[in-house]
């Protein structure tokens, strides 16, 4: 399908007189952005005279508030487009209806509650577990108890944790998923106001959101068009819907855009016979340049990986004819996996603590308002003020503590002189514990966030108040139950690590470090790339490339999931390396560290990705590197 026959046939499903709903797939290089905009242009230039009429708007969800901003700006902030994250748009819509969130609010912590007496009740008392456990029904019974008196919810994207007039981040798109499958107004209020709804990155969207805006669509399909904007092949987080294209109807419209615009002719055929073992998807590449691809093996046990790697970038600036391949911050390197950069980045301590934590390890590397609350915390407003303590910067100090503290709220409130001057004194006071603290060389983080939290200076989220209130050797004699799905242990663990671990692990999920890893770049493109992948380095479980080179056998449980239907690792780790060797433009090596480098280079042929020419085997360490 050409660019203009794709966008032909969603022009004529964006109509108020018989709105379609579609599904535009966009292949990695495709320009979805600069389609999606030109799809809004078109749209509010037929549409927009009747939209305005009935105050009506066109809306689109995205999933980063930069992907958001740089729509905007592309549309030059057309009022007749409302452009917000998911989070965003969920609490807009849902905000006026406080009584019906105090009703799901009261049966969700009902029935945690419930299954919170019943693991008390089964669990052994006096323990570290059973103390959270307790801790958070008291917190929970206190918020039931006075749900009664909340007169307005309030939301926010750094919400740490829920209070009984706030709700949490992850709280806000189950409301609203509730409300819109159980309110019909909530629906006509959402059909009224955007009866055109774009959902731009859908395969990483929300499964329990998506669900319930398909359930819209489908009751109200003659006023209401769904426009998806994505590719269920660069799906990369946990909670995107699996399976989206068998879950919408056959009516719906599938345009393509099956052209690359970004890589060259040899990359475009790369990625093209990774994803023939995925969904069978094809693109042609729109550059005459050739470029040219390389996989370098070698085996796990070499010890040398740095010198590896730097011997493969010399071969690419010969085979490529790019010197700029010769230095390594010309390249971008994709580490696959976190705990490879953690080890290269100095935050391997910190990233440990979350080991045997899977859905919190995964949280915290999100980014924007999918990511975890506590880093947000830890990242916006603790990092930036004990650095400006530590450096003696009285003027982004005062800055950021009042836009966060609150002490100097208390202060700006008080109108008795002397109650002023008693808050002003206690931050200053504050201030000199904190600079005491905050030593960024061997002190744990632990340190400089007590002081914060004992001199009231920033609020700090439950979990982290929490550990530092109960810091204490434990009453009970008998071992600890070990909870492996704490986020308390967890970050009992992480605050008791290096402070500066957290500021290079903070610089790395901001992309700030010199090399990232597939949620840092989805969307991103670089001449030249160089992509790392290192199962026995790695120690993850998520994704195995062994699997997908052969050197790994399937496990019992990827083969029940499979005969289910449901995913394994293999597609998982496939659909992971379709997005990293589609970020390279001109060239890109591929460095495999493997169990068996001879069976790699066998599956990598047979497989069709790389040709013999195209394959550098180690070969007595990296002397043998051509």
């Amino acid at each position: 399908m050409t660019l203009t026959n794709a966008l032909d046939e969603i022009s004529s499903s964006v109509s108020l007189k018989a709105p379609q709903s579609f599904f535009l797939y966009a292949g990695a290089g495709a320009g979805k952005t600069a389609q999606l905009v030109s799809v809004l242009g078109d749209a509010a230039n037929r549409c927009g005279p009747a939209l305005r009429a009935r105050g009506s708007q066109f809306c689109v969800i995205t999933y980063t508030n930069a992907a958001a901003e740089e729509i905007q700006v592309r549309l030059g902030r057309d009022p007749l487009v409302q452009v917000s994250t998911i989070h965003s748009f969920s609490w807009e819509l849902i905000r006026p209806f406080t009584k019906d969130i105090a009703t799901w609010l009261r049966t969700r912590l009902q029935r945690d509650l419930a299954d919170l007496a019943d693991a008390e009740a089964s669990g052994r008392s006096g323990t570290r577990v059973s103390e959270r456990r307790l801790h958070n029904i008291e917190r929970k019974t206190l918020r039931l108890e006075t749900l009664a008196e909340v007169r307005q919810f309030r939301y926010s994207p750094l919400q740490t944790s829920p209070t009984a007039h706030g709700l949490a981040h992850a709280e806000v798109l189950q409301a609203a998923a509730h409300l819109l499958s159980e309110k019909p107004v909530l629906q006509e209020l959402l059909i009224g106001r955007f009866p055109f709804l774009f959902i731009d990155e859908v395969q990483d969207t929300n499964k329990v959101f998506m669900d319930a805006i398909l359930a819209v669509q489908i009751a109200h399909s003659t006023r209401f068009c769904v426009g998806l904007f994505g590719d269920t092949m660069q799906r990369i987080y946990a909670d995107g819907k699996e399976r989206l294209e068998e879950a919408i109807g056959p009516e719906w419209k599938r345009p393509a855009l099956e052209v690359n615009f970004r890589s060259t002719q040899r990359i475009v055929q790369l990625v093209n016979s990774i994803r023939a073992d995925g969904d069978g998807r094809t693109q042609t590449a729109h550059s005459a340049n050739t470029g040219v691809v390389r996989l370098f093996i070698a085996d796990e046990e070499s010890e040398d990986r740095a010198e590896f790697e730097t011997q493969a970038r010399t071969h690419m600036a010969l085979s490529a004819d790019d010197s700029d391949w010769s230095s390594a911050t010309s390249v971008k390197t994709l580490i696959l996996e976190h705990s490879l950069a953690a080890a290269r980045h100095g935050f391997a301590e910190f990233l440990q603590a979350f080991k045997d934590n899977t859905r919190l390890r995964q949280e915290i590397f999100g980014r924007d308002q999918g990511g975890s609350a506590i880093v947000n915390f830890l990242g916006t407003q603790f990092l930036p003020l004990v650095r400006a303590i530590a450096g003696r910067d009285n003027l982004k100090t005062e800055r950021i503590l009042r836009s966060h503290s609150p002490l100097l709220a208390a202060e700006t409130d008080a109108r008795n002189p002397e109650t002023r001057a008693r808050l002003v004194a206690a931050v200053r006071r504050a201030v000199t514990a904190v600079r005491d603290a905050a030593v960024f060389d061997g002190e744990p983080l632990l340190s400089p966030l007590t002081a914060v939290h004992r001199s009231k200076l920033l609020a700090l989220p439950d979990v982290l108040a929490y550990i530092i209130d109960h810091s204490g050797p434990t009453s009970s004699g008998v071992e600890d139950e070990i909870d492996r799905d704490s986020a308390l242990e967890s970050w009992r663990l992480a605050v008791g690590v290096d402070l500066r671990q957290f500021e290079r692990f903070y610089e790395y999920i901001l992309g700030r470090a010199p090399f990232d890893t597939h949620q840092g770049v989805k969307g991103l493109e670089f001449p030249r790339v160089m992509v790392v992948l290192d199962d026995k380095a790695a120690g993850g479980f998520l994704f195995r490339y062994g699997k997908l080179f052969g050197t790994t056998p399937e496990s019992k449980t990827d083969q029940e999931n499979a005969a289910a239907g449901r995913e394994t690792a293999s597609e998982r780790t496939l659909r992971l390396f379709y997005v990293v060797c589609s970020r390279a433009r001109d060239s890109l090596a591929v460095v495999l560290y493997t169990s068996d480098p001879q069976a790699a280079r066998t599956a990598a042929i047979r497989r069709g990705w790389f040709t013999e020419d195209e394959i550098v085997l180690e070969s007595g360490g990296v002397s043998g590197m051509p």
